[in-house]
């Protein structure tokens, strides 16, 4: 199986931590969905979604600047953890505090860096969830690119653009090869690797 093959080709090292950065809207949750889906055949996957994991600790952390920091950096220990348990980590969030950025990429397993690029015009235009229209019009506040804000990443390792996105299934397999779990596991499969004793099972 290719789980099995990505495993052995792993040893006991940690897997990689995927970090999906992008402003509200960008499509960063229903990406991280994508990229479930695409790395199941060869790993356990958590998906770390800022949103979800505020709502399950309940601590009554805020959206100031300041709590997206603590956010985000709450995000990083539990998705080192995690991946030191063998899953390959997903993590959506908007907070591209340059300082945390770096703890990150100096402190999580096969840090994968992934930009969402949206402009404001057409975010606000979608804004299904109504965050930029309350913000424009008063009614909300502490919304990144509004009044916190956005530092750009200063060097992702990949840049998608969300503008004029394509397919989430197709984002997923370009930020897949990213991966060096999905690569190992495809080569295993494209070089006929036996696993196992298992027959060799074909990569999508």
């Amino acid at each position: 199986m290719l789980l099995d093959a990505a495993r052995r080709l792993a040893g006991r090292a940690p897997m990689s931590v995927v970090w999906l950065l992008g402003l509200s809207g960008s499509g960063k949750s229903t990406l991280a969905e994508a990229l479930r889906g695409a790395l199941a055949p060869i790993a356990s996957v958590a998906v770390l979604d800022a949103d979800a994991v505020r709502a399950a600790v309940d601590d009554n952390l805020g959206y100031s600047a300041e709590d997206r920091r603590t956010q985000s950096a709450r995000l990083g220990r539990i998705a080192r953890l995690l991946a030191m348990q063998k899953l390959i980590v997903v993590v959506a969030d908007a907070c591209s505090d340059p300082e945390r950025l770096a703890w990150n990429r100096a402190n999580l397993p096969g840090y994968r860096e992934v930009l969402l690029r949206a402009s404001l015009e057409k975010l606000a235009r979608r804004d299904l969830r109504g965050v930029y229209a309350r913000a424009n019009a008063g009614q909300g506040s502490n919304v990144v690119g509004v009044d916190i804000p956005w530092h750009e990443p200063a060097s992702p390792d990949l840049t998608l653009n969300m503008d004029d996105p394509e397919p989430p299934e197709v984002l997923a397999l370009r930020v897949a090869v990213l991966i060096p779990e999905f690569v190992a596991a495809a080569t295993a499969a494209a070089h006929n690797i036996p696993v196992r004793g298992s027959s060799p099972t074909r990569f999508p």
